[in-house]
């Protein structure tokens, strides 16, 4: 829809970027309980046009953190945080780097909660 108006990728990537924090942060529900995580991959199934890699990399390294965790949220989560890394060796373009990293702040502090509870043992749904 961004390219419909304009051609920057400033601004595709400053789009994208709110969508998620808008999932993670509901206005709507009292900037709580959102579902971001979900959107980061739906906004990263876009990076398919643009970097089709990415998209496999990273469904590859969820499911696969999913089965060593047994735990699926937790898992993307994690593999979260290898999006900052794979747009620096895919794209190399300082924007898109800016929001591999943000994303990943995002989506840690939205899960903290998470990710403390399976480290203390407390979280496991398979």
């Amino acid at each position: 829809m961004v390219r419909s108006f304009s051609d920057s990728t400033y601004l595709l990537v400053l789009c994208s970027f709110l969508v998620i924090v808008d999932h993670n942060y509901s206005i709507y529900l009292g900037f709580k309980d959102g579902r971001g995580l979900a959107t980061t991959f739906g906004v990263i199934k876009l990076f398919i046009i643009l970097f089709p890699l990415i998209l496999l990399w990273a469904v590859i390294f969820a499911l696969l953190l999913t089965f060593i965790l047994c735990e699926t949220n937790t898992a993307f989560g994690y593999a979260t945080f290898s999006l900052p890394i794979l747009l620096i060796f895919l794209t190399g373009a300082p924007e898109w780097i800016l929001f591999g990293v943000a994303t990943a702040l995002v989506i840690t502090l939205k899960h903290m909660p998470d990710f403390m509870a399976y480290q203390n043992g407390h979280r496991k749904l398979l």
